[in-house]
């Protein structure tokens, strides 16, 4: 288990890679999405192929609404690339667990090592 989470680590310093970013996130299908869940994924919904026209009568903007309103919203992700409606995206989450312990049981390095006495630095 250490060396797979050593590994991110080793390659950062055998490549280009400066640094690396991992965090805790929840998988949701994009059409189940909240808009508050919407906003955070950086997602926008549109029921219009075109922009809504300016200048409308309330009456006007009602009938072009009925006219060019799609049965279902189109998602388009922060670069502008449609989504699939039934993919899935990633949502920030809080870590399960804090960060300084990870719910593991701490054993001291002198204890591994033999005995109280045996320091082992990194």
């Amino acid at each position: 288990m250490t060396t797979c989470l050593d590994e991110p680590a080793e390659a950062s310093r055998t490549s280009n890679c400066a640094v690396f970013d991992v965090r805790a996130a929840t998988e949701r299908i994009v059409v189940e999405l909240t808009d508050h869940q919407l906003k955070q994924a950086d997602i926008t919904e549109s029921l219009y192929d075109e922009p809504t026209p300016d200048g409308l009568s309330p009456s006007d903007l009602a009938q072009w609404r009925a006219e060019h309103e799609k049965p279902q919203p189109t998602h388009h992700d922060e670069d502008g690339r449609e989504l699939n409606p039934h993919g899935r995206v990633l949502l920030p989450a809080t870590a399960p667990a804090p960060h300084c312990n990870r719910g593991r049981t701490y054993i001291p390095r002198a204890h591994i090592c033999g005995s109280d006495e045996t320091r082992v630095e990194r």
